[in-house]
């Protein structure tokens, strides 16, 4: 029976459930003297599985030896391997011409090599092949001696082999990473494992579910949001001197309503300041020390806004200082920035315990600093004082030896919280010649001048919502999860104690990046530094909070998004669309593939 039907064409599927023999992956019948219980031919055998027919009889003892194309809806499936973008993964990469042969060994078919053809056409080796449903795996044999998996396509981690491996047919010494294949169930079959042969000619269809973004890899992830940012300013706020500073001993009914509305200032501005504070922090320093905001940081942050007076008591005014005019000078996201008190209603009064119930009288006063508030604008700003150095440098002093301490808030550097204090001593300084000026108001002025054309958090923002946060970057990230997952694995656990969870600090993500030679010209260590900081979730207690100073798999999945988005852009600015951040993206996954992972063998 097995040689007459060497030639068949016309039967899809075939039971020989029973007899000493199975139908392999091919189609073929394979006879057998003797069928073990290893000898497990079926991938899934659903009509099995899934009837729930009474009539066939004994069910629950048939085992899976046979293949059945209809019965388990195998579809039909072009292997493909390109010599020149394939070969990443081999230990010795070859030049396309010295490409010869190429076979493909399937997980399915116990990882024995068949052949594949070169079409002239496209110099691809193809093969076609019926490929059961769900997750597969294979892998290439280049010129009968080199093993890799094709660094263009989906990567994952091999699994363990299913059912019995013949040792003298089957590819043994396969690659850590292999090709990774899902074939999707057409969504018009029925359950119960009913199917009608498909017509001849007519491919299987397959079915595709509508994309959501909550399907992403990045699900799970806990992003910024205003919870977030209200729970950090809470922590924040009480390791600082801002209450003491502006109440005072006396603590007067008025300096505590100014109090509580320069509370509700930082409060909605908090997301920019803490953006401000990072990029300093990261981006001016050296080492590894981009956690804390160094004097040079300060410093720059200073000067980059005019803060500081060409001579004592000199009055500054930022509107005609030329920095409106110097756009190298202002972040992404600083257009149509110019808010604080109008998002910010009665409404929102006490919420999450940030301010105390105000009285109708303490409302009335609120609500005249917030009718007056352009007008108070203009007149600041023709007051606006430069500040002199001596007190820039008592204020840096001051501040940093505020609150509770930690292994990264050295000398000479400020942590979050503290430049959150420092920010509200500067405004109090430089808008001290406006008369009867109230902190709060001062506060705002600071915000609104200097914080917002500093911020680049508008623009993360709609980045990542518009451009990151999209099918085609879903679907990149997806194929390729094996290569993150082997990257992860390779630069991560060195500062993790035995039993803690495997983290990437950031060492081994600047070492990620000399390996794979992309420090050069166009992508520069104070990049590193900044995809590095922009992909970790927030610290709510950036003290107690040690794991939120390393990545997890997920985040240094981001710090790969942001890498692509910022690579051609020296600016401080990000690529203009989606397709040109899918071009960067498979760019460095590719370079990754071949100077990090070409080695990483079993």
């Amino acid at each position: 029976m097995a040689a007459a039907l060497k030639n068949n064409h016309t039967l899809m599927g075939i039971h020989v459930e029973g007899n000493n023999g199975f139908i392999d992956s091919k189609g073929f019948l394979i006879p057998s003297a003797k069928v073990s219980a290893n000898d497990t031919g079926s991938s899934v055998f659903s009509r099995i599985l899934a009837s729930q027919l009474p009539e066939i009889k004994n069910k629950e003892n048939w085992t899976a030896t046979s293949n059945c194309w209809i019965c388990e809806r195998w579809q039909e499936y072009t292997f493909t391997f390109d010599p020149v973008n394939s070969t990443m993964l081999m230990a010795s990469p070859l030049l396309p011409e010295l490409v010869l042969s190429v076979t493909v060994c399937t997980n399915f078919d116990k990882w024995i090599p068949l052949s594949m053809e070169k079409n002239p056409d496209t110099n691809l080796f193809e093969l076609v092949a019926m490929v059961p449903p769900g997750k597969n795996q294979f892998a290439f044999v280049v010129n009968e001696y080199h093993v890799c998996a094709a660094s263009d396509q989906e990567l994952a981690k091999k699994l363990p082999s299913f059912g019995h491996v013949d040792e003298s047919k089957s590819v043994l010494n396969l690659p850590k990473l292999v090709n990774n294949l899902t074939i999707e169930v057409p969504n018009e079959f029925n359950p119960d494992g009913s199917l009608a042969p498909r017509t001849k000619g007519k491919k299987m269809p397959k079915g595709k579910r509508k994309w959501e973004k909550s399907s992403g890899w990045w699900n799970g992830i806990q992003l910024e949001n205003v919870h977030t940012w209200n729970n950090a300013f809470i922590t924040d706020l009480a390791n600082t001197r801002i209450e003491k500073t502006i109440c005072k001993k006396n603590r007067n009914d008025e300096d505590v309503l100014d109090f509580e509305l320069t509370k509700r200032v930082l409060l909605d501005n908090y997301g920019h300041i803490k953006q401000v504070f990072r990029n300093y922090a990261a981006t001016v320093g050296s080492g590894s020390e981009i956690f804390a905001m160094g004097k040079n940081g300060f410093y720059e942050f200073l000067n980059a806004n005019n803060l500081i007076a060409v001579d004592k008591g000199q009055k500054t005014d930022i509107s005609s200082s030329g920095k409106e005019d110097e756009p190298q000078r202002r972040r992404r996201g600083s257009k149509d920035n110019f808010i604080v008190y109008d998002n910010c209603g009665e409404e929102n009064i006490g919420n999450d315990g940030l301010l105390e119930d105000l009285t109708e009288e303490e409302l009335a006063a609120r609500d005249d600093v917030i009718a007056n508030q352009k007008q108070a604008q203009a007149n600041f700003e023709s007051y606006a004082e430069g500040i002199g150095r001596a007190e820039v440098g008592l204020m840096f002093v001051a501040c940093q030896t505020v609150g509770p301490k930690a292994s990264f808030n050295k000398k000479n550097s400020l942590t979050r919280f503290q430049f959150l204090e420092v920010c509200v001593l500067l405004a109090i300084e430089r808008y001290k010649g406006v008369k009867g000026v109230k902190v709060a108001e001062a506060v705002q002025a600071f915000v609104s001048k200097v914080i917002m054309p500093e911020s680049d958090l508008n623009a993360m923002t709609n980045f990542r919502e518009e451009i990151i946060f999209t099918e085609k970057i879903d679907s990149i990230f997806k194929r390729n999860m094996g290569v993150f997952e082997g990257l992860f694995a390779k630069y991560s656990g060195k500062t993790n104690l035995p039993g803690q969870k495997k983290t990437t600090s950031y060492l081994e993500w600047q070492q990620l990046f000399t390996d794979s030679k992309l420090v050069d010209e166009g992508f520069l260590d104070r990049n590193i530094k900044l995809t590095f900081v922009k992909s970790l979730q927030l610290a709510i207690s950036e003290l107690n909070e040690k794991e939120r100073r390393s990545m997890e798999i997920t985040e240094m999945m981001i710090g790969v998004v942001w890498t692509a988005a910022v690579m051609g852009h020296l600016d401080g600015g990000y690529v203009s669309n989606s397709d040109e951040l899918c071009a960067n993206v498979q760019m460095l996954i590719n370079t990754f593939v071949q100077y990090c992972l070409g080695s990483n063998r079993k």
